[in-house]
Formats: structure tokens, C-alpha cells, sequence
């Protein structure tokens, strides 16, 4: 629920913060509050070769996956961009596959009809007249399967909320590093915008922690089946609180893809 609904707060943080200062403003913010609890309890420090793996999954899930989402709503609403990053799982599959770990039978076919869905969402008109933003989405995939996969494979991260103090501090980073190069430029400040780069700073440490532990513990399939909720989520609060519109066929292809979650769930039980 958290994770769907920050799609609506980076466009809201949209109206006065460009999209790379924006993530390198509030994750290091973020990390700098989640580090002082960590401190406070007296948490081990890393390992280097952990810091430097964490701050690997850091620039690829929020780096790349992040800041390059919240360039792609620059062009697209909120809810389409949810719905479309509903075919995450499959980009996940088959990245894993390079590494001899392919999706069971069960697991392909959720993941054959949340692509059916995804085609039922490419015939939305404002897609269609967005290819940038579509393309941006495509990056963001891909940076976000690779930091999992890597996550789940060959990195050697401590685990927990001191995985996610060091990857909101390097994904920070790398995306001031980005501002800087495109010199970005803020807008006047607006209190929608205050609201959402709150909001996203307090939600990105709860939800990334929770994502680290996920997909060290279930299935990669399963573990990236929250971007077949996101839309559901996404596509409601846009149309409630953003004043979004969505086509009929928008709808019809996130039901689709809802529908696949459900054979991925199957597949679990069945392992």
C-alpha cells in the first residue's frame, strides 16, 4: 500500500523539485535519520566489501530504478507509470535466468498474463504519445532487476535497515551526481511538493528495508509481485487524490495484470 501510493507523492514532489534533485535531496535525508537509529542501537558497522556492495544495490535500485522513474513522470501520470512497471516481474525473471534460475511452469504463466496486460496498458492513448517517458520506464527496469538479482546472488549485504542506511546514501549520491551534470533547477516552492518529498523520504525507509528482506527470503518471482499491486493502488489514489484520468483499457489491462499475481502466489504454496 505504501509503495503504490509513492507514485502520486513524486509527481506531487514534481511541481517544484526536478526529478534527480529530488531523490538526492530526500534519500540522504532519509539515511542520515535511519543511520542515528542504527547508531543509537548500537549496530555493528559494515564490513568495506559490504559497503561497497551496498552502495552497489543502492545505485542500481534507487540510482537508476528511482531516479529515472521520476523522470519518466515528468511525461506520464502516475498511475500509468505503476502500471506499467507492472511487468517488473518478468524483466526479474529473466535476469535471473542468465544466472540458471528460471521462473517454474506456474510462475510463467502469471507471468504470460501480467504481459498480456501490459500490452492491454501500451494501447492507452497517453503511452502511445509519450515514447520518452516509456523509454525512461524501461531503464528504470532494469537497473531495478539487476540490483536484485545481484542482491539475491553475488552481493554480500548486512541485512536490514543497515542495508538500506547505506543504499539511500549511495543512490542519493549518484543522483545529486546526476542533477548536477543536467543542472537541474528548482521551481518555487509549493506545499504539495513539501508534502510529497516528506512522505517519500519517511515511506523510502520503511519500503526498501521490507524489499531487502523479501527477496532474501521468498521466491524472485513472488518477491517482485508487489509491482502487480502498485497499479491497483496507484491507479486509485491518482484518480482520487491527483485528479487523474484512466481509459477503460488502462483498467482492464492492471486487472490482467493483477491476475497473474495470483498464479505466482500459487507457485509459492505449491514449492
Amino acid at each position: 500500500m505504501l509503495w503504490g501510493s509513492t507514485y502520486l507523492g513524486i509527481k506531487f514532489a514534481l511541481i517544484s523539485f526536478p526529478p534527480f534533485l529530488l531523490g538526492g535531496t530526500r534519500l540522504p535525508v532519509a539515511d542520515l535519520v535511519m543511520f542515528a537509529v542504527l547508531r543509537l542501537r548500537h549496530t555493528a558497522n559494515p564490513r568495506p566489501r559490504q559497503w561497497l556492495h551496498c552502495a552497489i544495490y543502492g545505485v542500481l535500485l534507487l540510482g537508476v530504478g528511482n531516479g529515472v522513474l521520476a523522470f519518466a513522470e515528468q511525461y506520464i501520470s502516475s498511475s500509468l507509470a505503476a502500471a506499467l512497471l507492472a511487468a517488473q516481474p518478468v524483466t526479474i525473471a529473466l535476469v535471473f535466468g542468465l544466472f540458471g534460475k528460471w521462473p517454474h511452469k506456474m510462475e510463467w504463466l502469471g507471468i504470460s498474463v501480467g504481459i498480456v496486460g501490459v500490452v492491454l496498458l501500451n494501447l492507452d492513448g497517453e503511452l502511445l504519445a509519450n515514447p520518452l517517458g516509456v523509454a525512461a520506464l524501461l531503464v528504470s527496469m532494469l537497473g531495478w532487476s539487476f540490483g536484485t538479482v545481484l542482491a539475491r546472488e553475488k552481493l554480500d549485504l548486512p541485512g536490514g535497515a543497515m542495508t538500506t542506511s547505506i543504499e539511500l546514501l549511495a543512490g542519493g549520491l549518484f543522483q545529486l551526481i546526476v542533477s548536477f551534470i543536467l543542472q537541474e533547477q528548482m521551481k518555487p516552492l509549493q506545499p504539495q511538493a513539501i508534502a510529497g518529498w516528506v512522505y517519500l523520504a519517511v515511506v523510502s525507509m520503511i519500503g526498501f528495508t521490507s524489499y531487502t528482506i523479501v527477496i532474501r527470503t521468498l521466491r524472485p518471482t513472488l518477491a517482485s509481485s508487489f509491482s502487480y499491486v502498485n497499479p491497483a493502488v496507484a491507479l486509485l489514489l491518482g484518480v482520487l487524490i491527483g485528479g487523474e484520468s484512466v481509459s477503460p483499457i488502462a483498467v482492464v489491462g492492471v486487472g490482467v495484470i493483477v491476475i497473474g499475481v495470483l498464479f505466482i502466489t500459487l507457485a509459492q504454496r505449491r514449492k
